[in-house]
This record gives C-alpha cells, structure tokens and sequence, in this order.
C-alpha cells in the first residue's frame, strides 16, 4: 500500500497526452518510419557468419516434432542457450524453408513490435507522448541496431530486446496499477522468462527493476528492493550459470590472463565511452570490431583517455539530477544492459559489437529526448520557439538516422557485401578476408577466394581458419598436393576442427586413399555428430569399399539430422540399389528428386532402379531427363532401354 502510495505521489508525468489518451497515429507512424529504415533488409540473403550454424546446416530447426521439441529445449547452439529463439527460427523454416525473405520478414516484424513496447514503456515510465515517441524511433531506426535486424542469426537480439522491453513496462504497471495487480506481476514474470530463453543477456533485467525504482521516486528498504525482487534475481542466477556453461562448452570464453585487469577496465571504459558517442554519432559501423593491437606493449591512446571521458559524461548525468531523474534513469538503464559485454571477462573476439546496443540504447534514447526538451523551457506557456526547435532538432536527428540505417542494411545483402565493408574498415583484419573468402568461394570465385586467403596468411600465418578454407578451395580446384599441405598444417594448429578433418578426408578420398579417408571422416563425426556432411562423406567412402550395410546406417543418420537433404536421400537410393533393393532405391530417390527437382544425377539414378524393376519405358524417360539436364549417360545406353521399352 505505502509503495503504491509513494510511487504515484512523485512519478514524473509530461504535460503530453497520458497513456490512454495517446493518438492513434503515434504507434502507427512509428511502425511505418522503423518500417522504412530497415525495408531493405527485407532483400538480404543468408551470410555465411554464423547463418549456416543457426539456419543453414542446423537440424534442429528442422523438426518441429515432440521429440525435436525436446532437443531444441536441451541444446546450446553455438556456445548460447535460446530455445525460444531456436524455436522462431524452426516456425520460419517450416513455412518458408531455406528462403532467407521469411527470415528477415520475421526479423524486421519483431523489431518493429519491439519499438511499439519501447514505446509503451517510456509512455508508462513518463506520460509525455512526446518523449515516447522519439525513443521508441531512435530504437526503430538506429543504424548501430540494424546488425540485429539484418542478420537473421541475431533474433536472439530481438526477441530478448522485445520481451525485456516488455517485461520492464509490465513491472511499471504493476507499480503504478490499483487494479489487476495480479496479472501486472504474473505478465513481468511471465515476459522476463521469455527474454532469458532468447538470449541470456536478460539476466540484467532485476537491475533494470531497480533503476525503474530510482525513477519513480521508491523509497528504499529491503522488504521493497531485496524481497519483492528475490524471484527475479533467482532466475537471473539460474539462466546467468546456464549461460557461463554454454560458453565454456563452445570455448568462446578467453582466459582472463590474456588481458591483465587494468586492460580489461580500459576496455570497459573504452566500450562504454564509444557506443554512448556511436549513439550520437554513428560513423565507422562495422560487423566486426576487434580488440585493438599494441604497440610496443601499450593500446591506442583512446583506451587511456576513456576513463577521463567516462567520468566526464558521468559529471553530467550527476549534474542532470538538477532537472529531474530522465537522463539519469537513461544512463542507468544504458550502463546496466552492456555491464555484461564490457570485456571485463574477454568473451569471443570482439572488443565491441553493435548489436550489443539493442537494449541499451533505450536508455541513451531517454537521456537525449529528455536533455532536448528540457531546453524548450519549463511552463507548457512559455518558450514555444526552444521547443519547437528542440522538435525539428529530434524529427531532423530521425530522418538522419533512417537513411543512415538504409544505407547500412544493404550492407547485409550477402557475405561478399558484407565482409567487404569490414574489410573496408579494417584492411589488415585476417578473419575478414577468410570470411569474404568464403563468401567468394560459395559464388564460384575461387581465384578471388585464393586472393583473399593469401592475403589472410600474409598477415597471420597461423591462422587456421585461413588454411582450413585455402585448403577447401585447392580441393574445390582439385589441387589436392596443395589442399592436403594447407588441411595439413591447420589441423596441426588445430586438431579440434571438424571441418578441417571433414576437407581433409575428401582430399584423401580423391587421391584414393579411402581408408585414410574413412579415419578422417571419423573424426570429423567425433567432434561434430550433429554435421551430416560427415556422415554422409563417411558413407560414400565405405560405399567405395563395398561396406554398403555401414555406408546405408551413416545415411540414416545424416537423415535424421537433416531429412530435408537431397543429397543424403539420393545417396540412400544409391546404396539400397548396390546391396539389391531396388524398390528401396526407388523410394529413396523418388524423394530425392521431390527434394531437388532439377538434380540431373537423381533421374540418372532413377533410372538405373527402374530399368531394373522392369519398368523400361519410366526409365527411358528418367534417362532421357538426366541427359538433358547435363548427366553424361551414353547413347549406346539410352538406345538399350529404347529397345527394351518398344518391346513392352
């Protein structure tokens, strides 16, 4: 009662139109104007940074059964625990497959419900339409969050922002509510649970909790802020140790000797000071930002001057209180959502990233409306020429940031476009030229993929990812002397990379080394049972060895991890027709061929089972097909089952 009380005695409220009051074209415009930043995502395809673990080659998007329910709710993907991000991905693969236009469909739809609930919250928080507006748009159309909506991999990103958005807004209502109190904290609970099984960064909602207190004026004591919050804190810890395990299993959590602790509290200052001016000013965007290189054992110069800076914007949010608590809620609220990726525990290799600002900018949002229209002067009288310049101020910073945005969604139409922007940036960076490598090498341009991994080695010759994927391409190139001393030397580097074992045993199956092969596809499998590929190499090794009953039990279970592969089907049928099944070779490649349509080798196939089933006439046409469809089959062939279907 005495909470309620004192909540609604000192809650600041604008001189705007209150929550129920709020004109319908606010929300409206504000879904049209994110809408319009971020619409050229909607022509981006898949990147090979981090897509193909997430949608690509995942087989837990693929199976919506309980059984696959099960797993998606059990597995860490790629050092995270989401399942309910796991499980959007899964819905869009059921109705749009592997059309990347319904990934970012739902992304872009995502995003914009979650400026809709920024803006429900800052309405809630404040009142002041007005304020809720500009923050629920600079959230809509930053371009520092257009990494988050442009990559589909980064639907963490969205559906923890969203929820936590929503779960913040909750709690404000259960404040201020007399009435249905009840569902107010059962939504805040509800809603903060579904933020934690997107993306672990949610375990800083209770802090948030508490910044909201300081904002609306709660009077401190333990009962209040300690008891009533315990359950939040609770779940934090739970999800926050999931968390760590997570990341511990897929390695991406760095020694902390790597970095001594006055380097890491650079790097949090540093991280700090740059995403609060990237908010203002957002210039040099990149994917990727690595940690910056020492020379002659000290950082740049900027690392040494950001506590100065910090403690500077810290003055000012101090000296802000003067004017109300707006700006310093928004600084708290920013500081408290990016405590976690501050590297003060050096995770992936990354010094900042942008997609961590997707939260934390809510609170820089909050912090420049409410600087700007305190300037227009305290009585709703008096002024009117400070704030209508503080309007065309704001409405003129959106319009920049909208074409800002466009401009950097396009950047994420593909992995070419994309690695070249960071290569842009930061020429001298191995991992962009692999990752641009990659993307060249998937459009068939192997000589420009050399080029860029040469250049990689040039500047770090051990890297493994860069030897690995050299490697690749001198198999793809069928240079296999070249391809085995790269896959060589990288797992030499490496030896607990799949993908190098996995390359490494086709070089060698080509060089008609199968039981080498066969050993190296082994251990691709061990480090990676989830990946087909490995079993379905295995299984064309040990079919050039006549093991056909091994090569048919790895298909199955390529099968199973991906039941939508045609290759894995085809190979099937393949196999069922060399251990005599033809009616099982049928099955399979009929599958195989309702999978992939124009895959000339599977009628070839077909056709092979069919002729020897007796059905001359179907086989002649499933020939006649494969031949058209560029599959070499010999016209002495085609004429022997013309022969044999005249005399049916």
């Amino acid at each position: 009662m005495h909470r309620t009380r004192a909540v609604k005695a000192v809650a600041p409220r604008a001189s705007g139109a209150r929550a129920r009051g709020t004109p319908a074209w606010i929300p409206l415009s504000i879904a049209l104007v994110t809408l319009l930043a971020m619409g050229p995502s909607l022509q981006n395809g898949f990147t090979n940074w981090d897509d193909p673990e997430y949608v690509l080659e995942n087989p837990l998007v693929r199976d919506l059964s309980p059984s696959g329910l099960r797993a998606i709710a059990t597995s860490f993907l790629d050092g995270n625990y989401h399942p309910l991000t796991v499980l959007s991905l899964a819905l869009d693969y059921r109705f749009s497959g592997l059309d990347p236009s319904g990934y970012h469909r739902t992304n872009v739809a995502i995003h914009v419900l979650a400026a809709l609930a920024v803006f429900w919250l800052v309405l809630v928080l404040t009142g002041s339409w007005e304020l809720s507006a500009f923050v629920a748009l600079f959230h809509g159309v930053h371009p520092m969050h257009v990494e988050s909506v442009a990559w589909v991999t980064a639907r963490k990103d969205l559906l923890y922002g969203l929820f936590y958005f929503l779960a913040c807004a909750s709690y404000a209502i259960w404040l201020r509510g007399e009435r249905r109190k009840f569902l107010a904290v059962a939504m805040t609970v509800l809603f903060f649970v579904g933020s934690l099984l997107s993306k672990g960064m949610a375990v800083t909602l209770p802090l948030a909790l508490l910044a909201i207190d300081f904002h609306l004026g709660r009077k401190w004591s333990w009962k209040v802020q300690v008891v009533e919050k315990a359950p939040f804190f609770v779940l934090a810890l739970a999800f926050g140790i999931l968390a760590v395990v997570a990341q511990r299993a897929e390695g991406a959590v760095q020694e902390i000797a790597r970095f001594p602790l006055h380097e890491r509290l650079l790097f949090a200052a540093h991280g700090l000071v740059n995403y609060a001016v990237r908010a203002v000013v957002p210039v040099h965007l990149s994917a990727f930002h690595p940690y910056p290189v020492k020379e002659g054992g000290f950082l740049p110069v900027g690392y040494y001057l950001a506590p100065l800076a910090l403690a500077l914007l810290a003055a000012l949010v101090v000296r802000s209180l003067r004017r109300g608590r707006t700006i310093a809620f928004g600084a708290l609220f920013f500081a408290i959502n990016l405590v976690l990726v501050l590297q003060l525990i050096p995770v992936g290799s990354a010094a900042v990233a942008e997609r961590y600002t997707y939260v934390p900018y809510v609170g820089i949002g909050l912090a420049l409306g409410g600087a700007a229209l305190a300037l227009r002067g305290r009585g709703e009288g008096r002024a009117p020429a400070a704030r209508t310049a503080a309007r065309i101020l704001l409405a003129g910073f959106v319009i920049v940031l909208v074409v800002l945005a466009r401009d950097r969604a396009r950047v994420w139409h593909d992995s070419v476009a994309l690695w070249t922007d960071v290569v842009e940036r930061y020429p001298t960076l191995p991992t962009a030229h692999t990752h641009r490598a990659w993307g060249l090498q998937e459009q068939g341009n192997l000589e420009g993929a050399l080029a860029d991994l040469d250049r990689a080695l040039a500047l770090d010759p051990e890297n493994e990812e860069a030897l690995s994927t050299r490697g690749t391409v001198h198999l793809m190139r069928q240079d296999f002397g070249r391809a085995r001393a790269d896959l060589d030397r990288a797992l030499r580097l490496r030896p607990e990379s799949s993908a190098a074992w996995n390359n490494r045993g086709l070089v060698r199956l080509n060089q008609g080394d199968t039981s080498g092969a066969v050993e190296d596809f082994t251990r691709a499998i061990e480090l990676s049972p989830r990946s087909h590929e490995g079993y379905l190499n295995r299984a064309v090794a040990l079919g050039g060895m006549k093991r056909y009953p091994e090569a048919l039990s790895d298909i199955d279970l390529a099968v199973g991890l991906m039941p939508d592969n045609a290759r894995a089907h085809l190979l099937r049928g393949v196999t069922r027709y060399e251990m005599g099944d033809a009616a099982g070779a049928l099955e399979a490649i009929d599958t195989a061929i309702r999978l992939h349509p124009q895959a000339a080798e599977a009628y070839a196939a077909r056709a092979q089972a069919l002729e020897r089933l007796g059905r001359f006439t179907e086989a002649l046409q499933d020939a006649e097909r494969a031949r058209a469809g560029g599959h070499p089959l010999q016209e002495e062939y085609l004429e022997t089952l013309r022969r044999a279907a005249a005399t049916r």
